[in-house]
């Protein structure tokens, strides 16, 4: 196995992705590594957190082993044992967050009841999340992302005076700004007010 003129660059997501390393999301502008390349010949690409990223390659580097993109992410290394996890808690603490395993305390208790209980709270919560930022109307509509002068701009519509629009400092400023707007914005229809989040058909 083996990648191929594989390259690796930080972006700002326009949507939201999931990080491979610790399968939780990565939120609408927020900055992170994208990477893509040919593995055994096909195409393929990913995600992760950055401090995920440096925790994966601290990893490696703990073990005294030379990391590549052909080792496993964090989520799926069968070979990550308690220490390691106790060293990835107090090291990489949100990536240990993200992973479910902050609130284990000690390495024995990794396979207990409560410490099952307790990632399995933690992965229904991350869905929860996940779900309810799918649902934002900035990933429903996609409206536009741009510089507008020395601030962001996220436009549904043809211009600001037809369409809906939310302003900020950083895209993901706008792109909430953008969903405000969009719960709020009234529109007269039939001489009756509407928000454009509802159905006109209604």
């Amino acid at each position: 196995m083996s990648y191929d003129l594989f390259s690796h660059k930080t972006v700002i997501g326009r949507k939201p992705h999931v990080c491979e390393q610790c399968r939780s999301p990565i939120a609408t502008g927020e900055s992170h590594v994208y990477s893509a390349g040919k593995f055994d010949g096909d195409f393929t690409a990913y995600r992760e957190h950055h401090d995920c990223r440096a925790a994966w390659i601290a990893l490696h580097e703990l073990r005294g082993t030379q990391w590549y993109d052909t080792h496993p992410f964090i989520a799926d290394d069968d070979e990550i044992d308690a220490g390691e996890r106790e060293w990835l808690q107090e090291k990489h603490p949100i990536v240990a967050k993200r992973l479910g395993w902050s609130a284990l305390s000690n390495p024995t208790a990794y396979a207990t009841e409560q410490g099952v209980l307790n990632g399995q709270w933690n992965a229904a919560e991350l869905a929860c999340q996940a779900e309810i930022a799918r649902q934002a109307p900035h990933v429903l509509m996609r409206p536009r992302v741009f510089p507008d002068g020395n601030m962001w701009c996220a436009l549904y519509g043809d211009n600001l005076q037809d369409g809906v629009a939310g302003f900020g400092i950083t895209p993901a400023q706008a792109c909430k700004a953008f969903d405000d707007e969009w719960h709020n914005r009234v529109i007269i229809l039939n001489g009756h007010p509407r928000h454009a989040s509802e159905d006109p058909a209604a």
